[in-house]
């Protein structure tokens, strides 16, 4: 019953993971969870009232086995105690070892969570099996306890020679092929290790059945028992051994627990025989010195890459990377928060928005990332500046090594850094902003999906003061049409008037930002252009700003967008969409918001929101307006240069000289 039961938990961690929130959202799938559990209550209580053990003496008498073990009840209860904190602490344990080389999508957790619980049910199996052996229960038991303690100890070395150095998995892989790996991975680093530890628990509930005692009274205690040690385990893998010893470390020790225990056993065992008791100690001191995965690497590290500092925590595992003219900060091993060749854009994430806004005076930024977008703040007349971080490591890795790119942002008064979740800070301060800015959040990675959702966007919205911007960044290279225009139509619930800025010029790489006001407001141009002029000259890059990074007005061409589903908490469309369209880029090379695709979204903004005719930009001196359609030729340079088609770009850059002739040509640089 017990592995049947955990096979049913595999298959649903399999339905909620894969495909409920995505078919008929969280709400209602709550309510398939809690309708089958009502009635399971249900049928238990109409069929406890036709089923009398009492009534059948003999039949009760066989199901109370005789006692097989002499060992103290205490004893036993430890087992089970012991069984519980290593199943949910590895479990932990080795979903933040996997995150290290996979998507981090909601499907591959729930593929790891699935294939771990399968295992225990094949290990429940087993001991079902074994309790009809005619052998002692105890030997039995120190053989299973001591297999799952090696299988244990020596997953990492598994892990990281199947992951070849902790490469990222089936990199090139489309969806299928990539479920399949996800799938055929979890399964060979689990499978031994989670099997034999799937025998413990319901082995000694077998062995601890007691004459007299009804069974459902042993089986509630060691429940409870394994429960405790259930809500340990992942505690303290979590929040105390991953921070203070780290990953192969914390591993290590749960698999020196089962080998300490399988000693104990054995010790038992041996009660006549002092030399044989301790005999299984100096193997386990053994073992635990030979078995010790602490040689392995923490990281992948790419050519002429050097790790200069690592943490590794509860949020994630985060590395400052160095290469000869870069700097980086990695979370997870593959997923990069920000590097100084970066630099320039990541300070335009900052200085567009506070430019945009008449008078910004405070501002919020969700997401630190290395520092630098929240460091170029306060180059502006901004009164207050705060920024949220969730994984603490990264503020650690800011302070340490990027103080230099980030404007003396952990010294100045007017900074606050908040180490917790962005959103939830939002929903819970009073405090209001001029401008909030959402940094660029991985679509893909579980959880994020929650910041493109409509109740964030409104929650956003309501901490904004009156003629408040927000702005959140996108990476296009990460998104797909669906995708992009799901999280403007979701925004536009919110902001009613929405328009769309480059970030930069790069075609393959670019970054955009949705702009959104709570009301019609045009843009200041006298505020504007003497402003970008201070900090970007009053040359082409200065005063006319406005113009080169405008990309069009989506209040006015919503036909783009109003066919898409709103992005919500209960149906998480991003979370759900993205994962799979990542890895079909990732396979066909196609279908990203970039190149062509992203020449043509702007070709289409500018022919259905004409310059002259867009309200937002009613107040822009007739000669400024020929740079938004330079910004555009801009652009299509770029690409067609990336595209080795010569005299598309040479017919762009004619083009551009005759409205932008200060620009910034360089033959051999796009």
């Amino acid at each position: 019953l017990y592995a049947v039961n955990t096979v049913g938990a595999a298959l649903g961690a399999l339905a909620a993971g894969l495909y409920l929130p995505r078919v008929i959202g969280f709400r209602a799938s709550t309510f398939v969870a809690a309708g089958l559990l009502g009635a399971v209550g249900v049928i238990a209580m109409v069929w406890g009232r036709s089923v009398r053990e009492e009534a059948n003496p003999e039949r009760a008498q066989a199901v109370h086995t005789t006692r097989s073990t002499p060992w103290p009840r205490t004893w036993i209860g430890v087992l089970v105690v012991i069984s519980g904190f290593g199943t949910l602490s590895l479990e932990v344990l080795w979903t933040r070892m996997f995150a290290q080389v996979l998507q981090n999508s909601v499907y591959s957790f729930s593929i790891v969570l699935s294939m771990f619980l399968l295992c225990l049910g094949l290990g429940a199996l087993l001991a079902h099996g074994l309790v009809k052996l005619n052998v002692r229960p105890m030997v039995t038991l120190s053989a299973v306890l001591a297999a799952a303690g090696l299988a244990i100890s020596t997953s990492p070395f598994l892990f990281y020679s199947l992951t070849n150095g902790l490469q990222y998995v089936a990199s090139e892989a489309n969806w299928s092929r990539y479920t399949l790996a996800v799938f055929g991975m979890a399964g060979a680093v689990t499978l031994l290790p989670v099997t034999f530890m799937g025998v413990v628990f319901p082995f000694l509930l077998k062995v601890e059945e007691q004459p007299g005692v009804p069974v459902g009274e042993t089986v509630g205690r060691l429940v409870s028992l394994n429960a405790i040690g259930a809500i340990i385990g992942p505690l303290v893998a979590g929040f105390v051994m991953m921070g203070a010893i780290g990953l192969w470390a914390s591993i290590s020790v749960v698999g020196s627990v089962y080998l300490l225990a399988s000693a104990v056993v054995i010790a038992k065992l041996q009660r006549n025989n002092g030399v044989l008791r301790v005999l299984p100690f100096i193997a386990v001191a053994v073992l635990i010195a030979v078995v010790n995965p602490s040689r392995l690497g923490i990281i992948n590290l790419g050519p002429n890459e050097r790790l200069l500092d690592v943490w590794e925590g509860s949020a994630g595992t985060v590395a400052v990377v160095r290469t000869q003219d870069n700097l980086k900060i990695q979370l997870d091993n593959y997923y990069t928060l920000g590097d100084t060749r970066s630099m320039a854009v990541e300070q335009m994430q900052a200085h567009l928005p506070l430019l945009l806004h008449p008078d910004p005076r405070s501002t919020f930024f969700l997401g630190l990332g290395t520092g630098i977008t929240a460091g170029a703040a306060l180059d502006h007349p901004v009164s207050k500046v705060v920024a949220a971080e969730l994984v603490p490591d990264v503020v650690k890795a800011v302070r340490q090594y990027f103080m230099p790119y980030i404007n003396d942002l952990f010294t100045d008064p007017r900074v606050t850094i908040v180490v917790e979740d962005g959103r939830n800070y939002l929903l819970s301060t009073r405090e209001r902003y001029d401008v909030i800015v959402g940094d660029l959040f991985t679509p893909w990675h579980a959880g994020t999906g929650s910041l493109y959702t409509r109740e964030h966007f409104a929650g956003v919205r309501s901490r904004l003061r009156d003629g408040g911007i927000f702005v959140q960044w996108l990476s296009l290279y990460q998104l797909s049409a669906a995708e992009f225009f799901t999280i403007t139509r979701t925004m536009a619930e919110s902001f009613p008037y929405l328009t769309l800025w480059r970030g930069d010029f790069s075609p393959s790489r670019p970054i955009v930002g949705l702009v959104g006001w709570p009301n019609d407001q045009p843009l200041d141009w006298d505020v504007f252009s003497g402003r970008a002029s201070q900090f970007f000259g009053s040359g082409s890059e200065g005063a006319n700003m406005a113009g080169l990074f405008y990309a069009g007005n989506l209040s006015l061409a919503d036909t783009l967008f109003q066919s898409y589903p709103v992005n919500t908490d209960d149906r998480p469309v991003i979370e759900y969409l993205a994962p799979i369209t990542q890895r079909t880029h990732a396979a066909q090379g196609d279908g990203r918001l970039v190149g062509t695709m992203l020449a043509d979204l702007y070709e289409v903004l500018l022919r259905q929101t004409p310059v002259a005719i867009d309200p937002f930009l009613s107040d822009l001196p007739v000669g400024e307006m020929s740079y938004v359609t330079a910004g555009l030729k801009f652009f299509n340079y770029n690409l067609y240069r990336e595209l080795g088609q010569t005299a598309l770009s040479e017919r762009a850059l004619d083009e551009l000289r005759t409205v932008w002739p200060a620009g910034p040509w360089n033959t051999d640089e796009p």
